[in-house]
Order: C-alpha cells, then structure tokens, then sequence
C-alpha cells in the first residue's frame, strides 16, 4: 500500500512483491493515487495491482472504498509505505479485521519540526504490529522521538537485485549506443527536489571543467529543481557538459555507464541509488547521511564529503578523475559489498519474516 509515484520507496515496494515467494505469499499492490508509469510494469511481472484514486483524508467516500477492496482482497498482512499512507490507511484497515499491520518509514528528516505528525505516527505505531525502519541510523529517532515501541521497531535495509544492476563489459559502446558522451562521466540519479541539493554538484562539476575538458555531468532523473538547474549550468557556462536525461525505464542500464556516481543529498536514509551505483561496480562519492556511513567504507568502497561543500566535492572527483585504476579497485569493492550486505534476496527474507510475525 503506498502512493506510486517515482523515487525509492517506490521502487522497493515493487522489487519487494517480485521477490516475494509466490508459492507463499499472493502479493497485492494497492496505489492510492495513481500507478502512472509502474502499471505496465506491473502487468508485466503479473503482480496484481488496485488504483483507488482520489484520496482524501477527511473524506468518508475514499475510507469506505478501500475498506470494501480490503475485505473482497481479505489479505492477512497489510503493508504500508511511508506516514501518509499509513494514515489514509490505518482506518479501513482496522475496520476491515486486517489480522496484521506492518509499515516502514523510509526517512525522518521531515519530522523534525513536525510535532503533530509525530504525534500521530506514535498512535499509529501502536496499531502496527511492525513498525520497520530502512537504517540503523533511523532508529534511535523513531525509538526516542516518535516513541514506537522497542517490540514493535525494526531495522531491515533496502536491498536491490545484483543480477539486474550490474557492471557491462564495454562502456564505450555501451555509451555509444544510448549516445551518451565519451570522456569520463559523472553521474547522478533521483527526484531533482531542493533536499538532494544538485546545485553543489553542478558547481563542483564546473570547477573542474576547464582541467578536464572531457568532463561531463549526466542527470536522471526529474522534478520542479530542474529548471533552476539548467539555467546554473548555463550562468557557469558548462550547460555542453550537462545532460539532463529526465526520468528514464533503463536506469540499470545507465548506471554501469558512469564513471562516477554522487549523491548530494542534505538528508536521506538509505538511498536506493546509491546501492544501485555500488552493485553497477560504479565508485560513489556522497554526503555522510542517513546508512551511508554503515554502507560505504571510506577510501575503499567509496568517498564522503561534507554536506553543501562543493570545493571539497570537487577535490574527490578531481582524484577520482585522474585515477581510472583506482575507480575500478572502488568500484569492484563496492559491488561485493552490496552482494554481501545489501541484496534483494536478504530485504524480502526480513520482510517475510515481519508478515509472518
């Protein structure tokens, strides 16, 4: 039960119901607005799937809907992503005897100066059997702040599948192909919003231009920051070395083309993009965030840098830019520990456990 829209938490709660063992479970999928663009992906990996449409928190009509889906499906676990979703879901789902209520939250930065939503997400804590975090670092906040019970929190991290994100072989004609530019290539992927912070990286990206003139940046993703974004590439004069790609299907196949992947961000919990990066055999270098600092081994797997700190970003990529053989060595190292700590097999095996109980 989540809202589908593009991002993360989206694609976890996809990657989850594929995963799922079907000889055990009869996975559900239930959109609350709209499937957009996940519908036909849906379809294809025959994961059944409900657009209710219309939410409305105080309106009576959208509750008695999904209280009436929920007892024709009669599921025994309903699974909710994300607090606005809970909430616009906690009510059919109590009314209609669901037997279990497991829920994950995906980050907490938005709760800080939100007393009323913590307030709301303790009570409704105390009606969810399971209440999972995505991180390690999440949890003392939802333990001391929000105050979700001890028996009922959880840790299990986002897992992604290293069969499908995964290094290729050739990447000049890789490249070629999709015609993305030669050169080396830093890269980058994710909603283009104001907390991922991408004006940094295109600073940092235009500083190093006139050294390496084959530097280019490649943006996926999209969002109400990309026209900010495209008029900074054009004011520091570098808008020939950014590619803005907009949301795309073939992210797994674009992600291996990098020769760098950075994440900017001001806040997160464990960013999906980056484990996709890592297992792609793609060196990251990213703000010390949320999981980050658990996931990513300093100097080994990948590179931190201070958060809204363009100069030192940039000090990392001009390293990185000159070094092809160590790109590869951080690479490989964090592919393996992505297979080692953070597959998908390892995220459904600790949901399936939540749903049994």
């Amino acid at each position: 039960m989540l809202y589908l829209g593009k991002g993360g938490m989206e694609s976890t709660a996809i990657n989850l119901a594929r995963g799922l063992d079907r000889t055990r479970f009869r996975p559900v999928i239930i959109a609350l607005d709209e499937a957009g663009e996940h519908e036909e992906e849906l379809r294809e990996a025959g994961i059944e799937y409900h657009v209710l449409g219309g939410r409305r928190l105080r309106d009576p009509r959208f509750h008695w809907r999904l209280f009436q889906l929920l007892r024709r499906l009669r599921p025994d676990v309903v699974h909710t992503h994300h607090f606005a979703t809970l909430l616009h879901t906690v009510t059919a789902a109590r009314l209609a005897r669901v037997p279990r209520l497991v829920h994950t939250e995906h980050s907490w930065q938005y709760l800080e100066h939100r007393s009323d939503y913590r307030r709301a997400l303790r009570w409704m804590s105390r009606l969810s059997d399971v209440f999972v975090v995505v991180g390690n670092a999440m949890a003392p906040y939802y333990r001391d702040h929000v105050r979700v019970a001890a028996g009922r929190l959880r840790v299990i991290a986002n897992g992604i599948d290293v069969d499908v994100y995964r290094p290729v072989t050739n990447v000049a004609a890789a490249r070629r192909t999709r015609g993305l530019p030669t050169g080396v290539t830093v890269g980058t992927a994710g909603r283009l919003f104001p907390e991922k912070d991408y004006g940094i990286l295109v600073r940092a990206v235009a500083g190093l231009i006139l050294s390496h003139p084959d530097l280019h940046l490649i943006m996926i993703g999209d969002g109400p920051e990309r026209p900010a974004l495209e008029a900074l590439a054009v004011q520091l004069g570098v808008a020939d070395h950014v590619r803005f790609l907009g949301w795309r299907s073939d992210v797994a196949d674009l992600l291996p083309l990098l020769d760098v992947f950075v994440l900017s961000s001001l806040r997160e919990g464990l960013p999906l993009a980056v484990l996709e990066a890592m297992a792609c055999g793609v060196p990251v270098v990213t703000t010390p965030v949320g999981d980050l600092p658990e996931v990513i081994v300093e100097g080994r797997a990948g590179f931190f840098f201070p958060i809204g700190n363009p100069d030192a970003l940039a000090a990392v990529l001009r390293r990185l830019v000159a070094a092809g053989a160590e790109r590869h060595a951080i690479g490989r190292a964090g592919r393996q520990r992505v297979a080692e700590r953070y597959s998908l097999r390892e995220m459904v095996n600790a949901y399936a456990g939540a749903y049994d109980g």
